[in-house]
């Protein structure tokens, strides 16, 4: 028990850590803290599928640039929370569908419901790495192993507003289910890791070798349709982007970011370059 709650102290004291230094880039300020964790860089475009889905999605919006698995998820979380905050709170204006162009983080709920996505990923990641290694690596391999992916220096990405942390979950879930012979159960992790990623196609190689070294007689039927949901996974979003845009090019083409120049903003709440060209939404505080 001791080992698995170290993990846990390692979990709290490294977002803490994270949270402080943040707070010290912010002068101080929790809320910008908290809202620059979910709201820079590419955390802005996941605001924008939140908010908006993949309507208008041009060269000059690429918005099919990224996949739609992480802004779903924070979708299952933000609709409940914006259908209760609209009945208990006269004051809440939920966000309208945002471009390019606008500032970002202006409904704090968006920026919560993907940053509880992110850290509740982490969570999952976390339990599912000490049930797939503790039983052959031992508990002192698990324990350093979770602690160097929370105390590695850019592991405050994995509680800011970006797809690592669900991704990491979605992918040891699916070597946890498929270590295990649950087949459909990993496809489905899988799929959920397509999803998220692009890369996620490429666990239908491990799946197939988790599959081979399997003891004898291999379940047949269990396997093929686990890799046939993970299969279909890794094509939803480029058939779907094929079919809506038209373009192949419109979801590989575009370079996340690319369709604005990244602002040189800084967090402290204010923007040295226009408001049309700030996608890292810094200036949503001014």
């Amino acid at each position: 028990m001791r080992a698995p709650l170290v993990i846990a102290g390692l979990f709290v004291a490294t977002r803490v850590v994270a949270l402080a230094a943040m707070m010290s880039a912010s002068g101080g300020s929790l809320r910008i803290a908290l809202w620059a964790a979910g709201s820079r860089w590419d955390s802005a475009w996941y605001q924008i599928l939140l908010t908006g889905g993949y309507a208008n999605n041009s060269p000059n919006l690429p918005k099919a640039a990224f996949y739609p698995g992480y802004s779903g998820l924070a979708a299952i979380v933000y609709e409940p929370l914006r259908f209760l905050a609209t009945r208990l709170d006269a004051g809440y204006v939920p966000s309208h569908p945002l471009s390019v162009d606008e500032h970002y983080g202006n409904d704090p709920l968006v920026v919560a419901s993907l940053l509880i996505v992110s850290n509740v990923s982490l969570v999952i990641a976390l339990v599912a790495l000490w049930r797939l290694y503790e039983s052959e690596l031992g508990a002192t391999a698990t324990v350093i192993g979770c602690g160097l992916l929370l105390t590695a220096p850019t592991s405050f990405f994995l509680s800011s507003a970006y797809t690592e942390s669900p991704f990491i979950a979605a992918t040891v879930l699916f070597f946890l289910f498929a270590q295990r012979g649950r087949w459909v159960a990993a496809g489905a992790a899988g799929l959920v890791a397509c999803l998220i990623r692009e890369p996620g196609v490429w666990l239908v190689v491990p799946l197939a070798i988790i599959w081979l070294r399997a003891p004898r007689p291999r379940p047949v039927w269990p396997a093929i349709a686990g890799g046939a949901v993970l299969v279909a996974g890794a094509a939803l979003f480029p058939v779907y982007s094929l079919f809506a845009f038209g373009d192949r090019n419109s979801l590989s083409g575009a370079t996340p970011g690319a369709a604005v120049p990244p602002s040189a903003a800084v967090i402290s709440g204010t923007s040295p370059v226009p408001r049309t060209t700030s996608i890292s939404g810094i200036s949503a505080f001014n």
